[in-house]
């Protein structure tokens, strides 16, 4: 919604998570269904802390090649789940403490689309971005 531009008009959206909900299906077809776009190629990505990157060069390929016009890259994790984040607790240790900094829990998206080369512009322009995290203390979870 807030890249202006109509979720139907969606070719393929691409996943990179290290913390999907299930291990099938994948996260991708999840999110297709919640956005409720009944034909779009998905594709999830699980490359760790460079998931993101890859999955937003992956989307830049399928555009330059002409396959896709329209692509939605969204890097989502929960971090939480690999530690203890109560600090009152008493199993709480460092290592908790690095992980809570190191691996939050957090989400962002980008829209990239495609133009042919008779268009303006030409190239590829980011219709929109956004970025989500939560901090130290906070009850494990996506807000």
């Amino acid at each position: 919604n807030n890249s202006g531009y109509p979720k139907s008009d969606l070719d393929f959206i691409i996943i990179a998570t290290a913390t999907p909900d299930y291990p099938v299906p994948g996260t991708s077809p999840l999110v297709q269904e919640k956005l409720g776009i009944p034909k779009c190629g998905v594709m999830d990505v699980r490359s760790a802390c460079c998931g993101s990157l890859t999955a937003f060069v992956t989307a830049i390929q399928y555009l330059q090649t002409g396959h896709y016009k329209t692509v939605a890259v969204c890097g989502c994790d929960v971090g939480s789940i690999f530690g203890n984040l109560d600090k009152d607790s008493d199993t709480y240790t460092r290592e908790d403490f690095v992980n809570a900094m190191m691996i939050g829990d957090g989400a962002g998206a980008v829209i990239l689309r495609g133009f042919d080369e008779d268009e303006e512009p030409h190239g590829i322009e980011i219709l929109y971005y956004g970025f989500s995290s939560i901090g130290l203390g906070k009850k494990p979870g996506m807000w």
